[in-house]
């Protein structure tokens, strides 16, 4: 039973140094992304404080479109223009609608979407 328990903890220590590891580079890359990310946020933010509202869309260097965080008094045309079609359908049903009734009234249909970087 000694020599069975023996084996079983070493089995478990090496496992815990893999998920250890493995946890260390989960840790490295999600500083890497999150420094990333906050680059492209702050490289778009000066964009769109340089170009008008239409013109503040262009996909960041890594092809995520951030939003802005929201503020009191802001407008829709800070929004990319498939979130301004989004909260244009919401805001002509004038109530609650879920995901797929809000696909149908900004015209992707009932089925799921390919996404693309132009839409």
């Amino acid at each position: 039973m000694c020599q069975n328990s023996g084996v079983q903890v070493a089995e478990l220590s090496e496992q815990l140094e893999s998920f250890e590891e493995m946890l260390s580079q989960v840790e490295v890359a999600r500083v890497v992304v999150r420094e990333i990310l906050d680059d492209a946020a702050a490289g778009e933010q000066v964009a769109r404080a340089a170009a008008g509202p239409r013109e503040a869309e262009a996909v960041s260097p890594i092809g995520v479109t951030t939003v802005p965080q929201w503020e009191p008094g802001m407008e829709t045309s800070v929004l990319p223009s498939s979130y301004r079609d989004i909260m244009e359908g919401l805001q002509a049903a004038g109530r609650p609608m879920r995901s797929k009734a809000v696909s149908v009234a900004i015209g992707w249909g009932e089925g799921p979407r390919r996404w693309s970087r132009s839409g």
